[in-house]
């Protein structure tokens, strides 16, 4: 399904020169969901100010798109160096910022698991 979405997106674009401008005014909405609470970046605050689905960031980084997915969530903290360096690429970041992005990632996830408790 969300191959699918993607086929859709991506058709839109090649249709319509606008469009994907208006899709980047539209996840900049969502940008302030993907911040800690005191507004440091995240995985997918990076990837979202990038423009990127995780689909996209995923083919850009010769990875795929659970593993983006698992950094965004704070589930995975250990890309290696040549993923980290096309991260950063694709991210238009610099390594401390996406070192920095990983931790604040697993840092929400710890404070969401310790809310649930």
């Amino acid at each position: 399904m969300r191959s699918n979405l993607n086929d859709k997106i991506a058709e839109r674009k090649s249709k319509d020169p606008k469009f994907e401008a208006r899709l980047r005014k539209a996840a900049e909405g969502f940008l302030p969901l993907a911040e800690t609470d005191d507004g440091k970046v995240t995985m997918t605050s990076l990837r979202i100010a990038a423009g990127l689905t995780q689909t996209e960031l995923a083919q850009k980084t010769n990875s795929r798109q659970p593993n983006i997915s698992a950094l965004e969530a704070g589930q995975r903290d250990n890309p290696n160096r040549d993923t980290m360096r096309l991260l950063c690429a694709a991210l238009s970041c610099d390594m401390n910022t996406l070192d920095q992005a990983i931790e604040n990632s697993k840092a929400m996830l710890a404070e969401f698991e310790n809310t649930k408790k």
